[in-house]
């Protein structure tokens, strides 16, 4: 089962409609002494609906992201300027070089292509993670709300919590106070996509699963 962007608030929204069609359909009666009893009490549980739909967080893709995730592959990088996305988009293979004269971010968009596209052909990562250490080749998120970010730079413990979409986690370092932030691109129960952002990109990653708690 895949959940792209899925909201967790679908039964919130049927009982909002069912609660409102109800009301509507009292309306059209000529029972009037029954709406003015039942009318109220629909009215309370029609906004409470609608309130609870404006501040329930995603749970299916909290609950499905929990345990262990370990980097799989590169599914693609996208460079920061529209320059070097235009160019890189000519460049469609490993062995495709700038032209003379590029600019440096084309150049460097280009080679950061052609790396990620190497640890995918040769199952090799090391390349990738030299120029980009802080890159994040492994990720723990835990019911309690605290999780382990993991980089060749360093083994971050911290807090987690997800938007109300379902679609952006914040993770905040306990020892440094840094955050940083993740999109889920793509949730499924046995892999996740996790956009990791750098200055000179972003990269759309593949993470599997490794144990779920």
């Amino acid at each position: 089962m895949i959940f792209s962007h899925t909201g967790g608030r679908h039964e919130i929204f049927v009982l909002l409609q069912a609660f409102t069609s109800l009301y509507l359909n009292l309306l059209q009666t000529k029972t009037t002494c029954i709406m003015k009893l039942i009318k109220p009490v629909l009215l309370l549980l029609i906004g409470c609906a609608f309130l609870s739909s404006c501040g329930t967080v995603n749970t299916v893709n909290r609950t499905i992201i929990l345990g262990s995730w370990k980097f799989e592959k590169v599914k693609y990088f996208t460079p920061a300027s529209a320059a070097a996305a235009s160019a890189m988009s000519n460049a469609s293979s490993v062995g495709d070089q700038s032209k003379p004269g590029s600019s440096k971010e084309i150049t460097d968009a280009i080679e950061i292509k052609n790396l990620a596209k190497e640890s995918v052909a040769q199952n090799n990562i090391s390349s990738l993670v030299a120029r980009f250490p802080d890159l994040v080749t492994a990720v723990e998120f835990r019911s309690d709300n605290t999780a382990t970010l993991t980089s060749t730079n360093k083994i971050m413990n911290g807090t987690w919590k997800i938007d109300r979409s379902g679609t952006k986690v914040t993770f905040k370092e306990m020892e440094t106070r840094k955050v940083t932030k993740l999109v889920l691109a793509r949730v499924a129960f046995t892999d996740l996509e996790i956009v990791n952002t750098f200055p000179e990109g972003s990269f759309n990653i593949i993470y599997k699963n490794i144990k779920q708690k």
